[in-house]
């Protein structure tokens, strides 16, 4: 049961095992040279927003194991309890049916509004109907809205669109790709889908990668190290591997490390430091796209009072989040900009 506690705290709930997945969030629209940010845009917002009373929230994490949106999640937490918001909390740990019970919870304790990170309205379609009847809007983190879902933050299909763009720019649109990615997620979709409406009609050959879970850097390393073996060096096709996200790198980095391949290059996304790391040594990554999810979770918190006070039948909107491109040109400004990374 959840309990509502004073302002600037949270409960918090845990529902089921967290389970380790794969996400990442997206965002569509206009792209950027390299070392360049594509900034958000505000949702709408109301005049009473400035001086609106505090809110109670309920947050509803994908899984607390997932660290991509949990960074978003805890700097979220943090701007609203600094604000003297309540944040009601429960981890779904990756079941949408868990994420649907835990909004019918927050209806009967009449949260103001409810925030929850990649799961998309068709997965939480009972629950957003139910929400949108007692009047609470449900604020999403995924490359689309729908339905009880009029307000969400993207941060998959421009970092995809981004690294596609740079990858023909690198290769011509030419060779083999391993693209490792997580088919059920979402946001993997996006971004890959991104990544390959960049192609266009370029040439590259793709070979599929699918992850398993929980063990999904376990599964990167043993993906690319029998692509390896099938796609030995000296052949006649450069060779390059997708990764959905930052977090499978270390075992992409691990099988080519382990089959002392230097002649195969990574195109990935997130802008973790392994990854940043990599591409300022001259490593195995070649362009790494760096998505401001702590930022995001700072400014979804701020733009809560207008998303409430505009009301569940508030026109639909779409909110990129803040992607920065990085190549062997920018990552040492970019480092400047970005010294906490």
């Amino acid at each position: 049961m959840f309990r509502r506690l004073s302002r600037g705290t949270r409960n918090r709930l845990f529902v089921g095992a967290a389970v380790a997945t794969v996400m990442t969030l997206a965002a569509c629209g206009s792209s950027a040279t390299p070392g360049s940010e594509v900034s958000s845009t505000g949702a709408e917002t109301s005049s009473a927003a400035a001086s609106a009373k505090p809110y109670t929230v309920g947050i509803i994490d994908f899984s607390a194991a997932d660290t991509s949106s949990m960074s978003i999640v805890n700097t979220f937490i943090k701007a609203a309890e600094a604000a003297g918001n309540t944040v009601l909390q429960v981890d779904a740990a990756g079941d949408p049916g868990a994420a649907i019970s835990a909004i019918q919870n927050f209806i009967t304790k009449k949260v103001d509004v409810i925030f929850t990170p990649v799961f998309g309205p068709d997965q939480l379609a009972a629950g957003l109907t139910a929400a949108k009847a007692a009047g609470i809007v449900v604020v999403g983190m995924v490359p689309t809205t729908g339905n009880g879902m009029p307000v969400t933050w993207d941060n998959s299909t421009l970092p995809g669109k981004l690294l596609g763009e740079q990858f023909i720019k690198d290769t011509g649109g030419t060779g083999r790709l391993l693209e490792i990615t997580y088919s059920p997620g979402l946001p993997c979709q996006a971004r890959l889908q991104g990544f390959k409406d960049a192609l266009g009609t370029a040439s590259v050959q793709f070979d599929l990668g699918e992850l398993q879970v929980p063990d999904i850097i376990g599964s990167a390393e043993k993906i690319t190290s029998a692509w390896l073996t099938k796609n030995p060096a000296g052949g006649s096709e450069k060779l390059y591997v997708y990764s959905c996200a930052d977090s499978i790198l270390p075992g992409i980095l691990t099988a080519l490390k382990s089959a002392n391949r230097t002649d195969v290059k990574v195109y990935t996304m997130d802008g973790d430091k392994a990854g940043v790391d990599s591409l300022k040594a001259g490593g195995a990554v070649a362009a790494e796209v760096y998505v401001a999810m702590g930022p995001a979770g700072t400014e979804i918190a701020a733009q809560m009072p207008g998303i409430i006070a505009a009301g569940v039948d508030q026109s639909a909107h779409q909110i990129d989040v803040t992607s920065v491109l990085i190549t062997a040109a920018t990552v040492d400004q970019f480092l400047t900009d970005h010294p906490t990374l």
